[in-house]
């Protein structure tokens, strides 16, 4: 399996809402509600993912030029040198093949560039456990309001 990570294209836009919300129903729908599964789904369209990719980086993966992932790194909106991982999905049948961790690296490697010192993100129940594996570590005790752990990782630190 040859995975291809490289940044977004506005041509992407319309294959990444599909793979969110097919995500968001097939994957998340085990952890969540359905009505905030649909919520979400109703709030990703292109004009989001195009927005969300240019106040940060967005990178994609691709299977034999299929896009299978994607993660989005964005620019902290309250301390500098801090860094957000957002909006990281996998197609649901390659779940557990590695293509999420290449995707983490791209956006680590990233971060690590434009001089972040951490990175952060809230993870899904459904992700929860991925993100522990990387060695990010949990903020708090248990899961917020919105079933969300939030997470962080010194960048200085982050195993490439």
């Amino acid at each position: 399996m040859s995975i291809q990570i490289r940044v977004f294209q506005a041509g992407d836009a319309e294959e990444i809402v599909r793979l969110i919300r097919r995500n968001l129903r097939e994957v998340n729908s085990r952890d969540y509600p359905a009505e905030e599964v649909e919520r979400l789904v109703r709030e990703h369209t292109p004009e989001v993912v195009c927005a969300m990719a240019g106040q940060g980086r967005m990178f994609v993966a691709l299977l034999e030029n299929v896009l299978v992932g994607v993660l989005c790194v964005l620019p902290s909106w309250e301390k500098e040198r801090e860094y957000w991982l957002r909006t990281v999905f996998v197609s649901p049948e390659l779940h557990g093949k590695g293509i999420g961790s290449m995707l983490v690296e791209a956006g680590e490697a990233y971060a690590r560039e434009v001089g972040a010192v951490i990175l952060r993100l809230c993870a899904s129940q459904t992700a929860h456990g991925f993100y522990l594996k990387l060695g990010y570590r949990d903020l708090a005790q248990d899961a917020d309001a919105d079933g969300l752990y939030p997470m962080e990782k010194y960048c200085d630190t982050a195993v490439m």
